[in-house]
């Protein structure tokens, strides 16, 4: 049934005759959009998600933890345009980026001590710790807690060999995990995991000890072993975050130079029916692209001079404009930090503890800020992250015996330096709400093994994060050269910026945009 009809070509002349002023003809850059994407969401050798199209046998990044990255192209018809160049409306195309998971056995290896299973690969994460895994003995606490948290939401693909040499195939999404199948009972049936197995299908389990996953319909009881599941290649679901260090890894993999990726978008759209050329549908519809990039006159601002205290400046290299050395300047403004807690996760000896403290005071030093080394100014508090994880109220219990130590002494806490074994967004999330939000302490947090380059302190990375403490605390580390200096920050000026964070498609209605 024919509904309406989209005046593609009428609709966007009236609005670009308008000024390109007013309502936006949406439906026909949508109808541009659906000719446009048609031969790719058809064609088996590319994998469509959204606006992004991935070739089946394209480049990806393996990023740890059981991932990788799809690298592929992203692409939308947009109303942007500029009248000195006679552009109308673009298609809009970029690199795109999606975290999916890696195509592993759950717990077969390649090859006998490998340990490149799918458990063993999100286990050992990004490839820096060697995972201990024992599938004969199962699971400890945490390793069942982080594999719950990996593998629910995900497709696995289920093959069961039964005793009649029939192989058995199904694929379901994981709810989580159960029990060993020594241990879980089916409810119906009134036995556990393993018997069922071995009376059903006559099949023996090689690792009873591991938990079963909970499959297909929440309102049902569909418990497997893992020994018979293999991690289906998917992209990931929206709301699964990837690891904190694989998104680092990731990140790093992925930013390139500004010629490289427009190389990257270039070859991306040949593979696209040879730039549209190619395309059945967009010759169907009289549609070109001009296969080339938009060419826009523009300028490269000079790179400031920046000024610290006494007059000194650091002058920026133009054929390397973002970055520059400090060298022994100091701040414009250091601040004084004299008591001071250092709160430890990582299980620091009492050697670094002593090397942690005079670092911190000697760079600051260096830098223009007084920070104590003095024992008494300093309380030191030990925990670890086993204990900060299981704990609700642990974190808060350690700010809290911080802040009556001060007190008891007459003095006030100015800062809280911690030290992480490894990243933990949780918890930096739950220090940050503690320190900024309720009991208005400054808190620094860094990692121990990037504080310390082997058996040395990092004091290049101590002087960074003496950069951060100086601001918190409400140093100046450097402005702007007066010469530097446009003529709207001549006099006091506030500069603002501001953005809006939409929620996902799954929280709107429920989360406001912020």
């Amino acid at each position: 049934e024919r509904v309406s009809d989209i005046r593609v070509t009428q609709d966007i002349m009236e609005w670009a005759v308008s000024g390109r002023s007013g309502h936006v003809p949406q439906d026909a850059l949508q109808a541009l959009d659906v000719v446009l994407k048609e031969a790719i969401n058809l064609d088996l050798n590319f994998y469509t998600i959204g606006r992004s199209h991935f070739p089946m046998d394209g480049e990806t990044l393996d990023v740890g933890f059981g991932k990788e990255v799809w690298i592929g192209t992203f692409s939308a018809v947009r109303p942007y345009g500029w009248k000195d160049h006679e552009i109308l409306i673009t298609l809009n195309v970029d690199t795109a980026n999606k975290p999916a998971t890696r195509n592993l056995h759950l717990t077969n290896e390649s090859a006998p001590g490998k340990s490149d299973s799918y458990i063993h690969s999100v286990l050992a994460g990004d490839g820096r710790r060697k995972a201990v895994v024992n599938f004969a003995r199962g699971f400890t606490d945490e390793q069942v807690k982080t594999m719950e948290k990996d593998l629910k939401d995900l497709k696995v693909k289920y093959v069961l060999p039964s005793k009649d040499d029939k192989v058995v195939k199904r694929q379901y999404r994981v709810n989580g995990l159960r029990k060993s199948a020594t241990k879980e009972i089916i409810p119906d049936l009134k036995m556990s995991v393993a018997e069922y197995f071995k009376q059903t299908h006559g099949v023996d389990l090689k690792y009873p000890n591991l938990p079963c996953l909970w499959v297909g319909p929440k309102q049902k009881t569909i418990y497997i072993p893992m020994e018979f599941c293999k991690m289906d290649k998917q992209p990931m679901p929206r709301k699964k975050k990837l690891p904190d260090d694989a998104v680092a890894k990731m990140i790093r993999a992925t930013a390139i130079k500004p010629m490289d990726r427009q190389k990257k978008i270039i070859d991306g759209l040949k593979k696209n029916n040879a730039m549209y050329k190619d395309d059945p549908y967009a010759r169907e519809f009289g549609i070109n692209v001009s296969g080339e990039m938009a060419k826009l006159t523009g300028r490269v601002l000079d790179a400031p001079v920046i000024e610290y205290s006494g007059g000194k400046v650091a002058n920026i290299n133009k054929s390397n404009p973002g970055k520059w050395f400090q060298d022994k300047n100091q701040y414009v403004v250091g601040q004084t930090c004299t008591n001071w807690c250092l709160f430890d996760l990582s299980g620091l000896s009492e050697n670094q503890f002593k090397e942690v403290v005079m670092g911190f005071s000697n760079v600051g030093k260096e830098v223009g800020m007084n920070i104590s080394k003095k024992r008494e100014d300093i309380l030191r508090i030990s925990g670890t992250m086993r204990e900060a994880e299981d704990m609700a109220g642990c974190i808060e219990e350690k700010f809290k015996q911080a802040l009556k130590h001060y007190e008891t002494e007459k003095k006030k806490l100015e800062m809280i330096l911690i030290i992480f074994p490894f990243k933990a967004g949780f918890l930096y999330d739950k220090i940050k709400q503690l320190g900024d939000l309720k009991y208005n302490i400054t808190t620094q947090c860094c990692l121990k093994t990037v504080l310390f380059k082997g058996d040395s302190l990092n004091k290049q990375v101590v002087g960074n994060i003496c950069l951060k403490i100086n601001a918190k605390l409400g140093g100046i580390n450097h402005v702007l050269a007066p010469k530097s200096k446009p003529a709207v920050l001549k006099r006091p000026v506030m500069v603002m910026g501001a953005d809006v964070s939409h929620p996902a498609p799954e929280s709107r209605g429920l989360k406001p945009s912020i």
